[in-house]
């Protein structure tokens, strides 16, 4: 008999006290290995997580995933024992959905710690974690979450369906889910939702959605995504109805500010100049006149420019991050209206454009594009 295991991905004590030791110090009087066997996994071995797998691409899986192997010579089965130990990230504050008076927790890159953050806040029996495994090349784990007498069984069905003929070589990141569970319809807008936060997807069960959680990623997905709900927040509901219902108007507001603002003002100081007021006017003229492009060209070049500094300071290493906001600031903010590239009134209606495509943070890529 020998025991197989990945190191770096098992605790080590776990794996001397509760497997090896036992194992070793076990009474070996029986008349065949299938006995043999049998005693170990009923009466020896003290792990919580035990499986019997018979072949060997189940024996890799396994192992990959922090589990002991123990093989019997002369047996056609082996014996796997969870004795995960690998470092893994706390449950910290979410960094993409921050909110002021809710809860602080988001979820992490091992699935079992996600699958009970949904458990902690849904303790109904209605819950249902269906688990997957999906890739040909090398298996990942994949668990498709939903609440039996709220969701749509032919969205669950059709979810199921729809990843197992993905046909995936391996899963890294819940993004690759994303196109084989979404829609057939052309659109900027996707109707699978993403979120990195457990109450915001217990929301989405009790709503009859079908969440899907991958291994090794802080993020879930849910389906069907409706476009108002790029428009709420964890805190509307914990805030007054007066004005959580304002400042969802404010989102609607500055979506379609940020959709609109730059057109409508192209538009207006190119071919309607009498819809602007005569004093604003005469600030317009007197900015324009001594710059060399149209108002077109101009809120193009702004908006790439502005696309290039955003990338460069998502890129960059925190330690320089910085510089792009100063540099971007210092030709953008002053030396292109000085130099009569850009006019000053261009410049600030990109800016308005730039903050409010920020306030509806999830449609950001839609706004952008």
């Amino acid at each position: 008999m020998f025991f197989t295991v990945m190191d770096g991905l098992v605790d080590s004590l776990q794996l001397t006290q509760m497997i090896v030791s036992p194992i070793l110090k076990s009474v070996r009087d029986f008349s065949d290995s299938e006995e043999f066997f049998e005693k170990i996994k009923l009466t020896t071995v003290n792990s919580l997580e035990m499986n019997e797998v018979k072949t060997f691409d189940e024996c890799y899986y396994f192992l990959m995933s922090g589990f002991c192997i123990f093989i019997l010579d002369g047996f056609d089965k082996a014996l796997v024992c969870g004795i995960q130990g690998w470092e893994k990230r706390s449950v910290d504050e979410p960094s993409n959905e921050n909110n002021v008076k809710d809860a602080k927790e988001c979820f992490t890159e091992i699935l079992n710690d996600n699958k009970a953050l949904l458990r902690k806040r849904l303790k109904t029996h209605h819950l249902k974690l269906k688990q997957l495994k999906l890739g040909t090349a090398a298996q990942s784990t994949v668990v498709i979450a939903y609440v039996d007498n709220r969701a749509d069984e032919t969205l669950v069905k059709e979810t199921k369906r729809r990843l197992y003929n993905a046909n995936f070589n391996t899963v890294l990141d819940f993004g690759e889910l994303v196109p084989f569970v979404d829609t057939d319809i052309k659109s900027f807008f996707s109707c699978v939702g993403n979120t990195e936060r457990p109450d915001v997807a217990v929301s989405k069960l009790l709503e009859g959605r079908v969440v899907t959680l991958v291994d090794s990623t802080p993020f879930a997905i849910f389906l069907l995504a409706l476009f108002p709900d790029s428009f709420q927040s964890v805190d509307d509901y914990d805030n007054p109805t007066f004005y959580s219902g304002f400042i969802r108007l404010l989102r609607y507001f500055s979506f379609i500010l940020s959709v609109f603002f730059p057109g409508i003002y192209v538009a207006v100081g190119t071919f309607h100049q009498e819809l602007i007021p005569t004093g604003l006017l005469f600030t317009i003229a007197g900015e324009e006149i001594t710059t060399p492009f149209s108002l077109m060209t101009e809120a193009i070049m702004l908006l790439v420019l502005y696309e290039i500094m955003r990338e460069a300071g998502l890129r960059l290493p925190k330690a320089i991050g910085h510089a792009v906001s100063i540099i971007g600031g210092i030709v953008i903010g002053e030396t292109t209206v000085t130099a009569g590239l850009i006019g000053a009134p261009m410049l600030v209606v990109i800016a308005m454009t730039a903050i409010s495509s920020y306030v509806v943070y999830l449609l950001y890529e839609s706004v952008s594009v």
